[in-house]
């Protein structure tokens, strides 16, 4: 009998070790998804939105005029709670309040924001604005804040790239910059960060980044490597712990992505009581990629779109393109006129000059675009010119609302004016809402015409956003056929067979433009999860992309459709930019 009891004993306790030793990824201890803002009409007083947690959570707000929130509290996880916000009607100025989530020791805050009660309500601003391109001395990588240095004030949660559980920011000693991460050993939930990124199927490439330890000796097993998109199994990982002491060292790892087009990037570390794993500056490129790598710097504001443009207050998104006749098209999303109470339709404009060093709006003309649609509105999301024919992609919805961040498609298509924008012909070049198409930017490059994609909205309710690629010949852009897609290594047939080149977790609406004097590709978008305007660049139009690098964080603003206009000769990038409530 004794001999049985201590047979199970052992048994247990190597049952115990066994599983202590076993990878696993971290339980998040308390998470919160929410939006970032709620935008009401004067007259409107019921509001809801979306929650999800892993943990027990509750609501407040110190905002006089929202009566009420319910729920408000939970002892529970939820997924996709429903919470009614009920506010009163305005009947005085433009106002704002804040809601505030607490689940354990996470916070969310969320901005509501009421229109004001007067006639002519300016609910969204379009601003020119002017960047500089400027290459940074750190050299091309493919993940976003690599060094963790992008939310000074923020501990790791839901605005930085990098999925960390409970780690930690450090100021203390970090290898270059202000921080550093911090892997806390004594904490089994803070053992694994790690970012997601799209690479090139069947390529060779090299993960970079520096490590140390708290202990000169006796580091835990550290694991730095790339796990699979598809299903987070490891693809490649080495032990890098012998290496560490309480200095900076540079670890490395070389893998191919077999046929992952999204990968993720990680280091690992198993828990031992005392012991705190130090990484910053991370890097993943090509093997042996010495190319270069642009942002913008030094933004302004120009001026206002609306400053000149008669009867036209207010839009939810703007988007340039520069016409082969020496103008400038604007195409407007949902519109508010002078006077108007509610969004009313869209809108183009058209300026005489490509002078991007003056207010634009100087010489512009409002006209209607009338794009004949089964239901709901058309908005178009980008424009291009071929010859003496402009082209724009719309989207067609049934529910977007003006400024909000999510909406559903029901198609999108390519449209085409051959009088100047005056009549728009629709063709029967069209995607479905699964197809990763609803809102593009499109790119005239020699003989193609390049097309980025993504889903519908500013995020998703579930998911990520992903950005995929198509192409055409110029002159076959009417020809469902001539369409095809980048499949990570050709140009194929089915929209189905395209990968995806950028992963952004939150992607709205696109903007590419090529830089004449780098020769770079820029991509700017609105990261809605970063709540900033973001800029990646890229060697060629498939990439790979560089990680996102911040250009314009939100200050009070509500920012959304980037969309690049032109350059000029010295490095000015100019391009505009949707405010929702002005400034």
């Amino acid at each position: 009998m004794k001999n049985n009891v201590k047979i199970a004993t052992f048994l247990i306790c190597c049952f115990i070790l066994i599983t202590s030793c076993i990878k696993e990824d971290p339980k998040v201890d308390a998470l919160i998804t929410a939006p970032s803002s709620l935008i009401a009409d004067a007259t409107t007083t019921s509001l809801q939105f979306s929650l999800t947690t892993t943990r027990e959570w509750k609501i407040t707000t110190s905002t006089d005029w929202i009566a009420s929130i319910d729920p408000s509290s939970s002892d529970n996880a939820v997924s996709n709670q429903t919470i009614e916000v009920t506010v009163s009607a305005n009947t005085g100025d433009l106002r704002t309040g804040t809601i505030t989530i607490t689940s354990v020791d996470k916070t969310h805050e969320i901005m509501v924001s009421q229109a004001a009660a007067a006639p002519a309500v300016v609910l969204g601003q379009v601003f020119l604005m002017k960047a500089t391109v400027v290459k940074e001395s750190d050299g091309f990588n493919m993940l976003s804040d690599p060094g963790f240095e992008d939310y000074p004030n923020e501990d790791i949660g839901y605005f930085t790239p990098w999925w960390c559980a409970d780690s930690f920011y450090t100021t203390e000693n970090p290898h270059s910059g202000k921080r550093a991460c911090g892997l806390d050993l004594n904490n089994i939930s803070s053992n694994l960060g790690f970012q997601t990124l799209a690479a090139k199927p069947h390529t060779e490439y090299v993960i970079t980044a520096y490590f140390k330890s708290n202990q000169d000796t006796g580091a835990p097993d550290t694991y730095l490597g790339i796990r699979k998109g598809s299903d987070r199994s490891v693809l490649k990982d080495v032990n890098k712990a012998p290496n560490f002491s309480t200095t900076w060292s540079r670890e490395s790892v070389e893998f191919n992505t077999e046929n992952q087009s999204l990968i993720e990037a990680f280091a690992f570390a198993f828990q031992k009581e005392g012991y705190v794993v130090y990484w910053d500056d991370v890097k993943v490129t090509r093997k042996d990629d010495k190319q270069d790598t642009y942002t913008l710097k030094n933004i302004v504001k120009v001026g206002s779109v609306f400053d000149e443009l008669n009867g036209l207050t207010s839009s939810d998104g703007c988007i340039g393109w520069i016409s082969g006749e020496g103008k400038t098209f604007l195409a407007f999303g949902e519109c508010i006129g002078v006077g108007d109470a509610k969004t009313s339709y869209n809108a183009l404009a058209l300026s005489n000059n490509n002078n991007f060093q003056k207010d634009i709006a100087s010489s512009l003309i409002k006209k209607d675009i009338v794009l004949p649609t089964a239901e709901g509105s058309c908005v178009p999301t980008a424009g291009v010119s071929v010859g003496n024919r402009q082209y724009i992609h719309y989207m067609e919805s049934t529910d977007k609302a003006f400024a909000e961040p999510l909406w559903t498609v029901t198609k999108s298509g390519i449209a085409y004016s051959d009088d100047g924008g005056n009549n728009w012909k629709v063709t029967d070049v069209e995607w479905g809402p699964q197809d990763n198409f609803a809102q593009v930017a499109l790119l005239k490059e020699d003989d193609y015409v390049y097309m980025y994609g993504t889903t519908a909205g500013r995020k998703i309710e579930e998911g990520e956003q992903y950005i995929k690629l198509a192409r055409v010949p110029l002159e076959e852009m009417t020809t469902k056929s001539s369409w095809k897609y980048w499949n990570g290594n050709d140009w194929v047939d089915g929209v189905e067979n395209g990968v995806y080149i950028v992963y952004g977790g939150t992607i709205g609406e696109i903007s590419v433009t090529k830089d004449s004097v780098s020769g770079r590709y820029l991509m700017v978008y609105k990261s809605e999860k970063r709540n900033a305007v973001v800029v990646r660049d890229a060697a060629n139009p498939q990439g790979d992309w560089s990680g996102e690098k911040l250009v314009y964080t939100e200050t009070g603003e509500i920012l959304s459709v980037p969309s690049i206009i032109g350059l000029s000769n010295n490095n000015e990038l100019y391009f505009l930019i949707s405010s929702a409530w002005g400034n």
